[in-house]
Parts: C-alpha cells; structure tokens; sequence
C-alpha cells in the first residue's frame, strides 16, 4: 500500500512540473500557441541555459540541420570561432555520452559554446518584438537582442498540431540557407 501511495505521490509531482492544466508532456506545457509566444520561450530558455528547451522549440528542420552540420564537421556553420575551438578541445566524448538523444547533444553542444562565449548568435539577452508578420503557415518575427547592435529576425513555422516552431535565427548578413542559426561566418 505504501508503495502505490508514493507512486501516485511521485507522478502528481511529476505532472506539477509540466505546466499548463492539460498539458501531459513538459514540450505540451510550451507556450507556442503564436509566433511571439515561441520566440518568448526560446529566449527565455536561451537566457536560462535551458538547452533542452531551445531544442524543443526549434522546428524539425531546424533540429535536423544542426545535427547535420555537426554530423558533417561543418562546426562554424553552428558556432562561433570560440565554440568550435571549445569543441573540438573538449575532453568529452560525444560518443560516450551517457544519452544519446539529439536534445542531448545539442545541450551538451551550447553549454560548451556558453561557456566559450562561442554562440553564432546569442539570445540570452532578452528580446522585445519590433514587428510580426504571420502568413499562413510561416510567420516573422523581429527585433531587438541585447548585446546584438543588429536586429534579429525569427522565422517560423507552424507544424500540424499548430504550434509555432522556430525555423531560423538570423541577423543582417548571415547566410539565408545556413539554419538554425543565420550569422556572418565568424559572429558574434
């Protein structure tokens, strides 16, 4: 009996901690029911160190993307010049990792490039919208980061459930066809 009582006790607590009143998962309790709430989620995940958020926010392209270029060896189209050294001089075995879900990877990823000062673009700033721009299934938002003099522009796309995913984050002069991350080579 003991033992029942503290598994309903564990899993009322485990559901606590996902978020809104319907949500079953922890990516349901996203707020990504417009383009501004997903760009509000992702910087503020970003600006939290909450990796793992930031991935679940990015759109499926996107997700697939940065695990091409890695994949790939294509680390600066991913990270800033620091990031890629901090990569590349990490003692840490990617292989040997004790998960090997991509959310994973991608967190272990950014917190070497946090630590680095090696993001392409950082978001940890905070964000305050200039302007949206919603058509159809793909939307834009822009504005300001602190710490980037440029303005940032966030495009989306909205997937079948209709929850607004990140698709890219761009700056002025950054590669259009480099995603997630759409920077000058060498940024920040």
């Amino acid at each position: 009996m003991r033992i029942r009582i503290a598994l309903v006790v564990v899993a009322a607590m485990l559901g606590a901690g996902c978020g809104g009143d319907d949500a079953r998962t922890f990516y349901e309790s996203l707020d990504l029911e417009t383009p501004e709430a997903a760009v509000a989620t992702i910087t503020q995940a970003f600006a939290q160190d909450d990796f793992m958020t930031v991935w679940l926010v990015l759109d499926t392209e996107a997700q697939f993307r940065f695990q091409q270029e890695l994949s790939l060896q294509q680390h600066e189209n991913v990270l800033a010049p620091a990031g890629v050294d901090a990569l590349q001089a990490s003692p840490e075995s990617f292989y040997g990792m004790e998960q090997g879900d991509p959310w994973y990877f991608f967190d272990r990823v950014m917190l070497l490039a946090d630590e680095a000062d090696g993001f392409l673009i950082d978001l940890s700033e905070g964000f305050d919208i200039e302007e949206h721009v919603t058509s159809g299934d793909v939307a834009t938002v822009t504005g300001r980061v602190g710490g980037i003099e440029e303005a940032v522009t966030f495009r989306l796309s909205r997937s079948d459930s209709g929850r607004w995913r990140v698709h890219q984050v761009a700056v002025p002069g950054g590669d259009p066809e480099l995603i997630p991350w759409s920077a000058p080579n060498g940024a920040p």
